[in-house]
């Protein structure tokens, strides 16, 4: 991007200088894209300035870089700098009191590792701009390549660069607090869902309790009656269908009570369970809505389990939502459904494995899907809090959670417990890897 034509008397380069600075640093101020505000930046330093090569840097608020601007560069110079750029500790080592002068850092370019990421540097110094914010964190770098050292620099060419860049780190730090204040909107956006999800699974809460009570009633109607007819019915095969009709009314009800307990808000409470009971009683919530999409169950589990201290209907929340996880996961795929349920005890420590044969978890996703609103569904389909919830449980059990099967077709979720006879005097920090 060419720098403005400017009059001025051919004796005054240094004037002539100030004035296209002064007047790129004014368009500077009105750009608001950072590649095209990048491409003036640079065209006007290569200009003005005996500059061969140029490269501007952006800055992440963790201090990682995430954006290159190149001046001056071929394609095979940028591939270079890429597979040899600077890593953070040889940025700070430029950045050194002994190579300071003024705001600027001029470093020996046969000092740098692998050129500073230049192919073939010419020897002298490199010019060095750091940027920082108002916190004096650092927003950017520019790194300037002509083959002079600072004596042959003159002292009105660098404070030129500096005021004109003090331009271009205004703009980096607006786009940050921008890229900030629009995660931030993001971040409450989603808690908003969140509260809304919350309030609707409320009143559903309250639906349901209302709906098992009414069932409940002619459940125990049902069975009271169908136990009188047992009891005055001659013909065996009548009794064999009363039989049918009592137990399939007893099993309405254990549904009934597991809603009513799934529904109900309750006090955090551990007690001695068997979390083979706590397994059972969700997949008992589970089976109708895995066999209406076919997805088989399979159990695996150790029928000799020692029981824990642990509270039931929060692990009962941690399976639910890793078993909805796995029944939400096989329906992205076409093949036929399965979750393989296991538990087992070893090392003093009860272990349950939850698999599902669906598309898995991709391999740099495996350290994120426990954190808080990470979720690789389309919006609208999950706020992301389910593994978090579910990592916060394991952490007040002193227990872990972890996922495996990373790149492969399924998804292994892996909940452990330690066997306790009595609560812990104050819970530690849950691990979210494994093995």
């Amino acid at each position: 991007m060419a720098a403005p034509d400017i009059d001025l008397l051919p004796e005054d380069p240094e004037g002539r200088r100030l004035e296209a600075f002064a007047a790129a640093a004014a368009r500077l101020e009105r750009e608001a894209d950072l590649h095209a505000a990048a491409a003036l930046f640079l065209s006007v330093v290569r200009q003005q300035c005996p500059v061969r090569r140029a490269v501007l840097t952006v800055t992440n608020a963790d201090g990682t870089d995430h954006r290159w601007f190149f001046a001056g560069l071929t394609d095979a110079d940028i591939d270079y700098f890429h597979a040899h750029r600077p890593g953070a500790a040889e940025r700070a080592a430029w950045l050194a009191e002994k190579h300071r002068a003024g705001r600027v850092h001029l470093v020996p370019a046969a000092a740098c590792r692998d050129g500073g990421g230049l192919r073939n540097p010419a020897a002298g110094e490199f010019l060095v701009l750091p940027w920082r914010g108002a916190a004096g964190d650092l927003l950017g770098m520019l790194l300037i390549e002509d083959g002079r050292d600072r004596e042959s620099r003159a002292a009105s060419e660098i404070a030129a660069i500096e005021l004109f860049g003090a331009g271009m780190a205004r703009l980096l730090e607006r786009q940050r607090l921008d890229r900030s204040a629009r995660q931030t909107e993001a971040r409450l956006r989603q808690a908003q869902e969140q509260l809304m999800q919350a309030d609707k699974l409320s009143s559903i809460g309250q639906l349901i309790s209302g709906v098992a009570h009414e069932l409940n009633n002619p459940l125990s109607s049902v069975m009271g009656f169908t136990q009188l007819l047992q009891a005055s019915e001659k013909e065996a095969k009548a009794r064999q269908h009363l039989d049918r009709v009592y137990t399939e009314a007893v099993r309405c009800q254990k549904i009934v009570q597991n809603l009513l307990t799934f529904a109900r808000r309750h006090k955090p409470e551990k007690v001695l369970l068997n979390i083979n009971d706590v397994l059972e009683s969700t997949l008992e919530l589970c089976a109708y809505q895995l066999h209406v999409d076919s997805i088989r169950v399979q159990r695996e589990l150790q029928t000799d389990l020692p029981r824990t201290m642990a509270d039931f209907h929060q692990m009962q929340q941690v399976f639910m939502n890793v078993i909805i996880n796995a029944h939400q996961a096989i329906q992205e795929t076409n093949r036929k459904g399965l979750i393989k349920v296991r538990s087992s005890f070893s090392d003093g420590k009860v272990r349950v494995e939850i698999v599902d044969n669906g598309p898995g978890i991709q391999p740099q996703n495996v350290q994120k899907i426990f954190d808080p609103f990470f979720s690789t569904r389309p919006p609208g389909q999950g706020v992301g809090l389910g593994l978090s919830i579910c990592y916060g449980i394991l952490q007040e059990h002193d227990g872990r959670i972890w996922a495996g099967g990373a790149g492969r077709q399924e998804t292994r979720i892996v909940v452990e417990l330690p066997v306790l006879t009595q609560a812990p005097p104050r819970t530690q920090s849950a691990s979210r890897t494994g093995s």
